[in-house]
């Protein structure tokens, strides 16, 4: 638990996202994220379980994983918005929508029915919630990252220089040097 702040053995039975953990990270060392940085902090969901509500969650990610070695290469991808009670899958190749996937994650947590044809609406709805996340975060990394470049712009600024500092690092160079890329998987 983190001293005075994080009650030990807490579980809460909202949905969360995983882009929500760094801006708790930085509320829990007292400081403000990067600009750029998206999600919401968790902190009022733990102060307050009861008035916990659940994310909508979304991922993105490429058919050729790690096996890019450039990202111009990446041109299928797999888009899902999950809620509570259902969760929706994309498949994008070469920029077109080749297949889409509904699963009620109450009646069928294993997600062995595809309801897409049974439950249009919800496909509808979901779809529409998935495009507004993808133009949003479309505007977003136009803003923040450049196509030509593997790190996000700004990364020297202050805020960077203050977090390294509040974890010990100081002023120091990091070096990812030797540190083993992840395994490919074939």
């Amino acid at each position: 638990a983190y001293p005075g702040e994080l009650p030990q053995g807490l579980r809460i039975p909202a949905q969360i996202r995983k882009v929500d953990i760094m801006p708790t990270v930085f509320q829990l060392l007292g400081l403000s994220p990067p600009p750029y940085m998206q999600g919401q902090s968790l902190l009022p969901l733990i102060k307050n379980p009861p008035q916990a509500t659940s994310r909508t969650a979304f991922a993105a990610t490429s058919m050729q994983g790690y096996k890019a070695d450039h990202p111009d290469q990446v041109v299928d991808f797999k888009h899902t918005i999950a809620t509570d009670d259902w969760k929706l899958i994309t498949t994008i190749q070469s920029e077109k929508v080749t297949d889409i996937e509904l699963y009620n994650r109450i009646e069928d947590p294993d997600e062995l029915t595809d309801l897409k044809k049974d439950e249009p609406e919800h496909v509808k709805q979901m779809l529409e919630e998935l495009q507004r996340w993808e133009d949003k975060n479309t505007t977003w990394a136009k803003r923040w990252f450049s196509k030509n470049e593997y790190r996000e712009r700004g990364y020297k600024t202050s805020w960077f220089k203050r977090l390294k500092k509040k974890l010990g690092f100081g002023n120091t160079q990091l070096d990812l040097n030797g540190v083993p890329s992840p395994p490919s998987i074939t």
